[in-house]
């Protein structure tokens, strides 16, 4: 009997492992291949870019926030993969209703990402490719530079936000010594206005994702009178994706920021 719990404390008992997957998380997508049962995926969002082969291999049944339910229901699935923070409540309760399995994740910390991807490790039988995964992250954490540096996250433009304490994104920073300058807010995401982004000695880290960060709005921050060598390009796929991409993440942000900071 395979008997796993998400994180909202739902509990999922089978038989069986689940045959049919629909996917509505990138991150959760590219674990599932590495994960080797790409064969069970048969529906994603049009995020899910890894594989790069997905989007030509898969059915897309919508975006993150968007999902097509008739798309969904026409692929037969017995299990739907969603993320609290990426997919609406009202996403998984139409799923739901229809009497479809939906796991729901919600990583906020290495520690629960590890436990998100020991739960797939023992819904599918891989608990042993699952059990090298985290033993490897954890070994590959030691020897990062942890020199304190302190940033402001942006992850989206009119309004500006930034990332706060409670969050995945601001765990990974942490490991290269990242102190986030919005630490004390009470909230995830916050609203920031020009003067906010005025701290002196604070990095201004522009993700690639949500929102896509180009020269121009490194220009936009230039007027505002923000220093150039304070100003990084930063990859939000490293930074915000749990599952198997954390450990790719470890040698991405050793390199950004020894080319970026030093």
């Amino acid at each position: 009997m395979i008997s796993v719990t998400d994180a909202r404390g739902k509990v999922f008992r089978w038989s069986n492992p689940p045959t049919r997957l629909v996917s509505l998380v990138p991150s959760t997508t590219e674990t599932l291949f590495e994960l080797g049962v790409w064969e069970k995926v048969v529906g994603i969002t049009r995020y899910c870019v890894h594989p790069v082969s997905a989007l030509t291999e898969k059915i897309i049944v919508g975006g993150t926030k968007q999902c097509n339910i008739d798309k969904l229901i026409a692929l037969e699935p017995d299990l739907v993969l969603c993320n609290q923070e990426e997919n609406t409540p009202e996403i998984v309760q139409a799923i739901e209703e229809l009497g479809i399995d939906v796991y729901v994740a919600f990583p906020k910390t290495h520690e629960d990402a590890l436990v998100d991807l020991q739960n797939l490790g023992c819904i599918f039988g891989k608990e042993n490719r699952v059990k090298q995964w985290t033993e490897t992250f954890t070994a590959t954490q030691s020897g990062l530079d942890s020199t304190p540096f302190t940033y402001i996250y942006l992850i989206w433009r009119k309004p500006w936000m930034g990332v706060g304490k409670d969050t995945f994104i601001d765990r990974q920073l942490r490991m290269i010594g990242g102190q986030n300058t919005l630490a004390d807010s009470p909230d995830r995401y916050i609203t920031l206005e020009p003067k906010d982004l005025q701290h002196p000695d604070t990095h201004i880290l522009l993700s690639s994702e949500p929102y896509p960060f180009e020269n121009k709005h490194l220009e936009e921050l230039l007027d505002l009178g923000i220093d150039r060598t304070r100003i990084h390009f930063i990859n939000g796929e490293y930074c915000s994706w749990h599952g198997v991409r954390m450990i790719e993440s470890i040698q991405y942000l050793r390199n950004w920021k020894e080319q970026q900071l030093s």
